[in-house]
């Protein structure tokens, strides 16, 4: 059991830089009021990597856990994708101008 959670949190460390990036822009979009990005992109990322990848990297190395500890820094990584790319775009529309109250 060691051992094989010793590999899974070998992969799942890498969680920890790109889940940092995303949540701290899921507080910047709630402070603005939108919250619903925050919302999406975790999501997508449940929906689309990490429990596929999970499922898909369990069954195909089914000797380690290693791989299906790398869905959820894989999910981590398009949440951070989403926001950068949802940031820039209402940045430019100048939806950050003003402060909330």
């Amino acid at each position: 059991m060691v051992a094989a959670g010793t590999g899974y949190m070998h992969s799942y460390i890498f969680d920890a830089i790109f889940a940092g990036i995303h949540i701290c822009f899921s507080g910047f979009f709630a402070a603005y009021g939108k919250s619903s990005i925050g919302f999406a992109h975790n999501v997508l990322a449940v929906a689309l990597i990490r429990v596929p990848g999970a499922w898909l990297l369990s069954n195909a190395y089914s000797d380690t856990l290693f791989p299906m500890g790398i869905a959820s820094p894989c999910g981590s990584i398009l949440s951070a994708v989403i926001c950068v790319v949802a940031f820039t775009m209402l940045n430019r529309r100048g939806a950050f101008d003003k402060p909330m109250a």
